[in-house]
């Protein structure tokens, strides 16, 4: 019989559902799994979700960022027994054993401070292009850049590829029993306070002008949703308002139910625009840093405006977006741009009124996530190759 290889999943704070993912998809000839010591319960005590914005807050304006702190605490312990491969979830390792590290872009590995990736520079580029990292994993042509832009270290851009988040294959949607027109607005569900950050306030001020024009429609908001924005959409019946988190299994009856995917969001998601493609939805989201790269314009989906007040990338492709309700990036995004939300007005309108369109872009993102370049088969072989030479 032969051995399945072992592969240690190591991240900081809370699991992200994608590598729930990993762990229960893994490439032919491996097992993933994380696992809890003395060390990982330290860090993850300190990158508890409840905590880790407040309290990283103030350590990024201090002296080292919870990644980095992370992988400084741990670089005493060791993997799991016969662990052949570490997998890291956005940080760094410093022992030494042979690693991957896959990430968004490259300020995660500093905590998301550009002040930090200069004040850490040379422990992070040490780490990326010691013999012991065998790959450096992006999941968009964004994030590459990131990277290529910010590290100049030629030993480093050559460990780095582009590996495409995935999701699991779907249950086909049933046909409506009535005429209603579904619209889904998801927020994060393991990140409060994150509503106007995915766009929710957009969203909402885009269907107010869609109802007065059109009959039988539904706004669907699952997502946490601050009280006196709550307290106004009450008011409206044809929302339905879901600020709880819900089991998958009634999550996805939500889907299931749905005829368009609004998410004017204005930041690039993980998994949410691939989970809706993989239920058949057309999606409409905001053209900011990597959601072109997901959602091809007239496609599988349709793209809008960005604010036009909001600085979303800097210079060197690195994203300066900030869900918290006080920071400059927030409140630059409340400032009123009628041309975006007559853009999501307009292009949620052609959906409504073309039901043939919407299905059309719904079959191509279907297709996408089950066949094309966000599809499960894609992504396992991908891993497998760099696991493959990773430990040979």
């Amino acid at each position: 019989m032969i051995r399945l290889k072992k592969v240690y999943l190591e991240f900081p704070g809370k699991t992200h559902s994608l590598y729930n993912i990993l762990v229960s998809n893994p490439p032919k000839g491996y097992q993933i799994h994380p696992k809890a010591d003395p060390t990982t319960r330290i860090t993850k005590s300190i990158t508890n979700i409840q905590s880790i914005y407040s309290f990283q807050e103030v350590l990024l304006n201090a002296l080292i960022p919870v990644t980095l702190l992370k992988s400084q605490i741990e670089s005493i312990k060791k993997p799991p027994k016969d662990t052949d491969l570490t997998y890291s979830a956005g940080h760094i390792i410093l022992r030494d054993e042979p690693w991957v590290v896959d990430l968004e872009f490259i300020t995660q590995l500093s905590g998301y401070s550009l002040l930090h990736l200069q004040r850490y520079r040379k422990i992070i580029e040490n780490a990326l292009s010691s013999n012991l990292c065998k790959k450096i994993i992006c999941w968009t042509e964004q994030g590459k850049k990131s990277i290529q832009h910010n590290v100049h270290n030629k030993k480093i851009h050559e460990k780095i590829e582009i590996v495409r988040l995935s999701t699991t294959r779907k249950k086909n949607p049933p046909k409506h029993s009535d005429d209603k027109t579904r619209i889904l607005f998801v927020g994060s569900s393991n990140i409060p306070g994150e509503f106007e950050f995915k766009g929710g306030i957009d969203a909402l001020r885009a269907f107010k002008i869609l109802n007065k024009k059109h009959k039988n429609l539904e706004l669907i908001i699952r997502s946490d949703i601050p009280k006196k924005i709550k307290n106004e959409v009450k008011k409206i019946s044809n929302i339905k308002i879901i600020d709880y988190v819900l089991p998958w299994t009634q999550l996805e009856k939500e889907f299931l139910q749905t005829d368009i995917f609004l998410f004017p969001s204005h930041s690039t998601p993980g998994l949410v625009l691939l989970e809706a493609m993989s239920y058949g939805l057309p999606v409409i989201t905001t053209d900011v840093w990597a959601n072109s790269e997901m959602i091809i314009d007239e496609h599988n989906g349709l793209l809008v405006k960005p604010n036009k007040h909001v600085r979303y990338v800097t210079e060197t492709h690195v994203p300066v977006w900030n869900h918290r309700p006080h920071s400059k990036f927030i409140q630059s995004t409340r400032k009123d741009d009628k041309e975006r939300i007559w853009d999501i007005v307009n292009q949620t309108n052609r959906l409504i009124i073309d039901e043939g369109f919407r299905k059309k872009l719904g079959e191509n993102g279907r297709k996408m996530v089950e066949q094309g370049k966000f599809s499960m088969k894609k992504r396992t072989e991908q891993l497998k190759d760099i696991f493959d030479k990773a430990t040979a």
